[in-house]
């Protein structure tokens, strides 16, 4: 976990669901995490459901925390964002609890750029699943979700990677779902990209949120087109990547192979197709 970390370049990492107990939160943190600052949960939840640590480059106010929230002001590039990670219970008793805080730090900052990451524990359509039917309604937890996120102002921010990001790790009954999100609001005005990872050792996708300067433009979408089949040499090259080995769960194994895939498809188009994929 720590050398992804490193690996990334972060400046500020949320972890969450860690188990880990507060007298060994103090031997990690200084084995891993060695001069970054620390703030948690942990006078609100047992073994401390959110860790968040950032490096001195980044200024965090922490405003409020409860069980299954941390709200601050960071401070980067000169500029205010408020910024909230979640990690909702898997209680709808006590979801609701969230979803009625996190409309009250709304009220409170409604005019200011907003970022909330971090696992809700709900989705919020059926098709949000591996195993949802055609024509399944939305449940009653989906709806308070919904609810509580028209009330908050606020929407999914665009991302790219897998669509599910969390999942059973079973080969037998898998089951696939979106759990995990990024949402902003209108007051959002910063040049920004999300990408939902591989899980690696856990069962869910980390969001790697990159906040960017004003010049930046984030990645042009992956875009698939139909006529590709029909060239000679599509079949081959979509085999030939996708026999080539991957390791992990299930869901890190597609996420790999479909990673692995893209840059061959663009390679094949940029040669038969004059680079339709840039137009």
């Amino acid at each position: 976990m720590a050398s992804r970390i490193r690996k990334l370049s972060i400046s500020l990492v949320c972890l969450l669901e860690t188990r880990v107990k507060k007298p060994n939160m103090q031997v990690i943190y200084s084995k891993q995490f060695a001069g970054w600052n620390i703030y948690d949960n942990y006078n609100y939840a047992v073994n401390g459901r959110i860790w968040m640590l950032w490096k001195d480059e980044v200024n965090v106010e922490v405003i409020n925390c409860t069980d299954q929230s941390i709200s601050s002001i960071i401070e980067m590039q000169n500029r205010k964002f408020l910024f909230t990670v979640v990690y909702g219970s898997n209680d709808s008793k006590e979801r609701k609890k969230l979803w009625h805080h996190l409309e009250d730090v709304h009220r409170s900052f409604r005019d200011m750029p907003w970022l909330m990451a971090g696992d809700f524990n709900v989705s919020i359509h059926p098709d949000e699943s591996s195993n949802h039917c055609e024509g399944q309604a939305v449940t009653m937890d989906m709806q308070e979700f919904i609810d509580c996120r028209n009330n908050m102002e606020v929407f999914d921010h665009g991302a790219i990677g897998p669509l599910f990001t969390w999942t059973n790790k079973q080969q037998e009954g898998f089951l696939a779902k979106k759990l995990d999100r990024v949402l902003i609001n209108d007051q959002w005005n910063f040049t920004s990209i999300v990408e939902f990872l591989a899980p690696e050792i856990s069962d869910h996708s980390p969001a790697f949120i990159q906040i960017k300067g004003k010049n930046k433009q984030p990645p042009k979408p992956f875009k698939f087109f139909n006529f590709w089949v029909k060239q000679k040499e599509f079949l081959k090259v979509v085999e030939t990547s996708w026999n080539m080995p991957a390791q992990g769960n299930p869901m890190k194994v597609l996420y790999c192979k479909l990673k692995r895939l893209k840059p061959e498809l663009k390679k094949l188009n940029k040669t038969h197709f004059d680079d339709m994929y840039e137009k």
